[in-house]
């Protein structure tokens, strides 16, 4: 019955406009729901809304880049035109990946941004959200570098304080994510987290060393229920630090601890 009834509004629909260029539908719809903003106009608009909320030089600096070579390519098309494919084909030029990533992430953001504004359809998932993730192999580390991590406690102590201390059990104590969401406060011990085996990966019992600053920073959370704050923790933190530009990738804290305790401890010849 659905079929049929699609069947007939579009027969009906092809009387009404025979002889019409779709094209030309598809402007004059654009153009009576007001999403006839370009990808250039909206990209400035973007900027300059991200300018007065003070956010760093860097994440300016890195919209400011991705974003203007994105708008170059697109002339005046308008940004409700814009296709899945059109920035799958944009992205796909860009050969590493975390540089591809970093691109998307700013598209996404911009995207979202510009459905908030009313410049895309409220209801509809973007078309950037919708665009293939760069992945990388499984055997590849993907560490958090410094300056990212400390711009993701900035953003989190202004806009969620209770979600940095499961952020800052990955990052400096790189506890996995599914072992924070397990985590209880019986767990911890005056400098040490003792991961039991209901805990852990591995099904292996794990001890890790707090250090002193880590320590005092986990006791400001001791009011929580749960050192994990939120069972869904990682997608609020995901969400949160996607609208600055940052990209939450599933462990990447711990493999950022990781990366660097080995860097700190490997002598150098």
């Amino acid at each position: 019955d659905l079929d049929r009834y699609a069947v007939r509004e579009f027969l009906e629909a092809k009387k009404r406009v025979d002889g019409v260029p779709f094209q030309e539908i598809v402007d004059f719809w654009l153009r009576h729901q007001g999403f006839t903003i370009t990808a250039p106009q909206a990209v400035e608009s973007f900027l300059t809304a991200q300018e007065k909320r003070e956010l760093g030089d860097r994440t300016l600096a890195t919209y400011r880049s991705n974003l203007g070579a994105w708008a170059a390519t697109t002339g005046d098309l308008a940004l409700g035109m814009i296709t899945v494919a059109d920035l799958d084909g944009y992205l796909d030029q860009i050969p590493d990946v975390t540089t591809r990533a970093g691109h998307r992430q700013s598209l996404v953001t911009l995207f979202r941004w510009a459905r908030k504004k009313g410049y895309l359809p409220p209801e509809l998932q973007t078309v950037a959200e919708r665009t293939e993730r760069p992945r990388r192999k499984k055997s590849d580390p993907v560490p958090f570098p410094v300056d990212v991590l400390a711009q993701a406690f900035r953003v989190l102590k202004a806009e969620a304080p209770e979600l940095q201390l499961p952020f800052a059990l990955g990052a400096f104590a790189g506890i996995r994510t599914a072992e924070i969401k397990r985590l209880r406060w019986s767990d911890f011990q005056e400098g040490e987290i003792w991961l039991s085996t209901r805990i852990t990966k591995t099904g292996r019992r794990r001890g890790i060393t707090i250090q002193p600053n880590l320590q005092k920073f986990i006791d400001q959370f001791k009011h929580l229920d749960r050192p994990r704050a939120y069972s869904d923790f990682q997608p609020r933190i995901s969400a949160i630090l996607a609208d600055h530009g940052i990209e939450w990738v599933d462990n990447g804290l711990r493999k950022g601890f990781i990366s660097h305790a080995v860097a700190l401890y490997t002598p150098s010849e």
